[in-house]
C-alpha cells in the first residue's frame, strides 16, 4: 500500500512567507513527509517561488490582490484541489476552517488547526467577524482539531462545543547555522532589543514603544521585524516613529536568525496569542527574553523575572533595564520545550500515519495522542 496522502489548506506561501500559520507549514510539513505521509499543499502563487518544498509538494494557485479577493479564491480553488485529488486527509490550518463543512460532506477525512483567535482583530468589520465566527464554529465537524495553547482549547470546548480536541503546542528547534542566515538581511547596530512579528493590534508594540522611550541608556535600539496588517490606528503607528526604534518590515526566516543572535533581548508584548514561534526562536537562540503575562505565554512556564503584566509600559522598562544589565537571569533553558520533532510525532499520530511515530509525550499533563475529554 502506498504512503497516505495528506492535503494542507491554510498557508499563504512557503517556505519562506509571513505569518505563523506559515511558519508552521514551513516547518511541519517537511517532518510529516519522513513520517509517512505524501504531502501537497495548496498556496497562493504571489507568495510561493517554489513548486516543492523538502518533499512537499506545493500547488500554486492563482490570486487576484486587485480584487481584495485573495483569500476567497484561495479557499475556492483549495475546495476543488481537494474534491479533484480526493486525498485520504485534508489538514485544515488557520482560517481555512471555514471548508470543514463542505469538505466532510465530500465524504473526506478533515482534520484542524487553531492557533489563534481572530475575531480580536480591529481590523475586521462585521461581515469578516462573522465569518470568522463561522469557520472556528465548524471545528464541532471536524474529525480532529489540534489547540495550539490550553487556553485556545478551552475557548474552542466552552465557546463552540468542540469535543475532538488535542493541544498540541508549537516546538523549539535550533536555528539555522550563521552561514545559512549572515548574507542578505537588515543590519541593526548593537545593543538593540528585537521584537518579531507583524504590526498588529495585538501584538501591542505601541507599550513596547512606550516602554523603550523610559529606557535611560540612549545607546540601545529597538528593532522590530514585521509588516503592518492594517489593524493599528495613526496614533499607535505614530508610538513606532519615535527616535531609536528601527521598523524593518518583512524579514526572510534566515535573516531573523541572525538578528536573534545578535539580540540584546527579546520582547514579545502581544495582547493575545495562540502559541509564538518567535517566542520560542528566541529561546533556542539562547536570547534573554521578556514576554507578557497573557496566558499563552505563562502556559509556556517562562520564569517569573521574564514575564510583565500585559499593557504596562512601566513595568516592560523596568524588566528591560534589568534584563540589559543582568541577561543571564532572563535566559530559558530550550530543553525545556518540546522540540518540533515531538510535535511531529504527536501530529502524525493524530493524523493518522501508517508509519508508528516515535510517540513522545509533550504535554505538560502527559497527555498522549488522542482527544482531551469533552
Amino acid at each position: 500500500m502506498g504512503r497516505p496522502s495528506l492535503l494542507v489548506i491554510g498557508p499563504r506561501g512557503m517556505p519562506d512567507a509571513e505569518g505563523g500559520v506559515e511558519r508552521y507549514a514551513a516547518v511541519m510539513l517537511p517532518k510529516l513527509v519522513e513520517r509517512g505521509f505524501e504531502v501537497s499543499a495548496t498556496v497562493m502563487k504571489q507568495h510561493t517561488p517554489v513548486r516543492e518544498h523538502e518533499g512537499v509538494k506545493l500547488i500554486r494557485l492563482p490570486s487576484a490582490p486587485a480584487l481584495r479577493t485573495d483569500k476567497h479564491l484561495y479557499l475556492a480553488l483549495s475546495f476543488l484541489q481537494a474534491a479533484l485529488r480526493r486525498p485520504r486527509v485534508v489538514y485544515l490550518l488557520g482560517s481555512a476552517s471555514l471548508l470543514t463543512v463542505p469538505l466532510k460532506l465530500l465524504g473526506l477525512k478533515v482534520y484542524a488547526r487553531c492557533g489563534s483567535m481572530d475575531t480580536l482583530s480591529r481590523k475586521w468589520g462585521r461581515v469578516a467577524r462573522f465569518v470568522i465566527w463561522l469557520s472556528q464554529r465548524q471545528y464541532r465537524y471536524a474529525d480532529g482539531v489540534v489547540a495550539v495553547s490550553r487556553e485556545l482549547l478551552d475557548y474552542l470546548r466552552n465557546e463552540h462545543g468542540v469535543r475532538r480536541l488535542v493541544h498540541i503546542p508549537n516546538g523549539v528547534a535550533a536555528l539555522p547555522p550563521p552561514a545559512a542566515d549572515s548574507g542578505a538581511g537588515p543590519r541593526v547596530k548593537a545593543p538593540y532589543i528585537l521584537a518579531v512579528g507583524r504590526i498588529t493590534y495585538q501584538k501591542d508594540y505601541p507599550t513596547l514603544a512606550r516602554a523603550f522611550a523610559r529606557l535611560a541608556d540612549p545607546s540601545v535600539t529597538l528593532a522590530i521585524a514585521g509588516s503592518p496588517d492594517g489593524s493599528v490606528n495613526a496614533e499607535e503607528t505614530a508610538e513606532l516613529s519615535r527616535p531609536g526604534i528601527e521598523r524593518l518590515g518583512f524579514v526572510d526566516r534566515g535573516a531573523v536568525a541572525g538578528l536573534l543572535r545578535g539580540a540584546a533581548v527579546f520582547v514579545n508584548s502581544s495582547i493575545k496569542e495562540g502559541m509564538s514561534n518567535a517566542l520560542l526562536e528566541a529561546v533556542a537562540a539562547g536570547v534573554p527574553v521578556i514576554a507578557s503575562d497573557i496566558p499563552a505565554n505563562s502556559e509556556l512556564g517562562l520564569p517569573p523575572q521574564c514575564l510583565f503584566p500585559a499593557g504596562d509600559p512601566d513595568a516592560l522598562a523596568a524588566k528591560l533595564t534589568e534584563a540589559l544589565r543582568d541577561p543571564d537571569r532572563f535566559r530559558v533553558p530550550a530543553d525545556a520545550f518540546p522540540g518540533w520533532d515531538a510535535v511531529a510525532d504527536q501530529t502524525a499520530a493524530l493524523l493518522g500515519a501508517r508509519e508508528p511515530a516515535r510517540a513522545t509525550p509533550v504535554h505538560a499533563a502527559g497527555q498522549q495522542p488522542g482527544f482531551a475529554e469533552g
